[in-house]
């Protein structure tokens, strides 16, 4: 997944994406996949007896991304014969360029040749890139999710991950602690020149009115 990607395999990236219908708008693609939940509707899209997307939400946090992909390389994507690198995540999450566009396309892969092998529960993708459905059976039909215990599942799942990775928050936390005590000196800092140019100020009117008396006193206005 290193190689130089051709304007004309993104172009078709692009267009396979357009197709399928992602919960939010696309505005940069980079950070719209960052997070990973883009990525699991994609898959869901194709292939939705694979994948939850209950255990998928919107994120921010670096920690919080991180969860979202691991829990897709360790639950969907090895199901499908795909296996992405720590390194990439990392890439993806920090939305180096061209990065994302990468994985896509090796995942749009994958999703072809198990969509091949498995056409009566999953969706097959056309020359053009748009999608078809084998079966007459809406995507509701082919999966079998529980919403209660899904929301519920990914509740403990999260927990847990949280639990595993303690130290990681905490260093997160840590790290916006000192960007949050940094801007308020800096606002101390701001709010106390404004002070002192405005008591100058002040002083300044003073002194004026000090000199404008004086020149009257002597006629001089």
């Amino acid at each position: 997944m290193t190689k130089k990607l051709s304007n004309s395999q993104i172009k078709d990236l692009y267009y396979w994406i357009d197709d399928i219908p992602l919960s939010r708008p696309k505005k940069n693609f980079s950070r719209d996949f960052s997070d990973g939940v883009a990525t699991a509707e994609v898959i869901k899209y194709y292939c939705p007896k694979l994948i939850d997307l209950h255990n998928y939400s919107p994120a921010n946090s670096i920690a919080h991304k991180h969860y979202n992909w691991d829990t897709l390389n360790n639950k969907v994507f090895n199901k499908i014969n795909f296996k992405v690198s720590e390194d990439q995540i990392n890439d993806v999450i920090n939305c180096v360029s061209g990065k994302v566009e990468e994985l896509l396309i090796e995942l749009k892969n994958k999703i072809n040749e198990y969509t091949k092998r498995h056409p009566k529960t999953t969706r097959l993708m056309s020359s053009n890139s748009q999608a078809t459905l084998t079966n007459n059976s809406s995507n509701d039909s082919l999966s079998n999710d529980n919403d209660e215990y899904s929301i519920y599942h990914n509740n403990t799942n999260y927990l847990d991950y949280i639990k595993k990775n303690h130290d990681l928050f905490l260093g997160e936390l840590s790290e916006k602690d000192k960007l949050i005590k940094d801007l308020q000196e800096t606002v101390d800092i701001l709010q106390l020149k404004t002070a002192k140019l405005e008591q100058l100020l002040i002083l300044k009117d003073k002194r004026i009115e000090e000199l404008v008396l004086r020149l009257r006193a002597h006629g001089l206005l």
